[in-house]
């Protein structure tokens, strides 16, 4: 399993998710181990990390500092041309149950000026929407 996460960056993009299925049936903490691993050798794609975010979030007990060093990671690598990774971090701090709600427009002022040119349209057109609750 590992030998292919050294491989050619395009073999590893894919190979990195498979890799996390592989260490979530090993448990939480195989899994948690495998993250940092792989975090450690970036670039990683955006569903490398949403799939390791909805992970920890179907945990009984979700870690929201894990979850928020996840989408930070996230953001700081695809952030400039991914405005649905901060609206799903937005999102995540709008939550009643684990999130923080001062944070929502740090998160968006931040989106505003690190989002790349036409992005920056779409992410403001969603956060209405979101705001609104039609998203």
């Amino acid at each position: 399993m590992e030998r292919g996460l050294s491989e050619k960056a395009e073999i590893s993009m894919v190979f990195t998710e498979h890799y996390l299925d592989w260490a979530v049936s090993q448990g939480i903490g195989k899994l948690r181990k495998a993250y940092k691993k792989l975090v450690s050798s970036r670039p990683l794609p955006p569903a490398f990390y949403h799939k390791y975010i909805k992970i920890e979030l179907s945990e009984e007990n979700p870690k929201v500092g894990r979850i928020r060093a996840a989408y930070e990671a996230a953001v700081k690598e695809a952030g400039s041309t991914n405005p649905g990774l901060w609206l799903e971090y937005i999102r995540l701090e709008m939550d009643p149950a684990m999130g923080k709600p001062e944070m929502v427009s740090k998160l968006h002022w931040r989106a505003m000026k690190g989002l790349d040119g036409n992005y920056t349209e779409e992410f403001v057109t969603k956060y209405t929407l979101l705001q609104a609750g039609h998203l």
